[in-house]
């Protein structure tokens, strides 16, 4: 798969492609190939990154809330961090990203 166009809006070469691939593979993705060729090799989901991602996440929001906005107590913390979480508030606090893959 090509990402020039991916790579240009958002001003990053990606080193290990393979690596993008998987991020960027979901389990009906590996679910279908698996389905139209089952002798080829399997391929492997985004899953554990997901994983990553969602402690990553955590921890850039405890640190942002302990460092910018003054909470030092784990049930405050605890409670902002999963108001800051919730969906609607994710676009606002990392701005308009938006990746276009060809």
């Amino acid at each position: 798969m090509e990402y020039n166009e991916l790579e240009s809006n958002i001003g990053h070469i990606f080193i290990k492609k393979n690596l993008l691939d998987r991020a960027l593979t979901t389990k009906g993705c590996v679910n279908e190939s698996k389905q139209q060729n089952p002798n080829s090799p399997p391929i492997q989901s985004q899953d554990a990154f997901c994983t990553l991602g969602d402690a990553v996440l955590k921890l850039i929001l405890v640190d942002y809330l302990i460092k910018n906005k003054g909470y030092n107590k784990s049930g405050e913390i605890t409670e902002e961090k999963n108001k800051l979480r919730i969906e609607k508030h994710l676009p606002r606090l990392v701005g308009n990203l938006i990746l276009v893959i060809s």
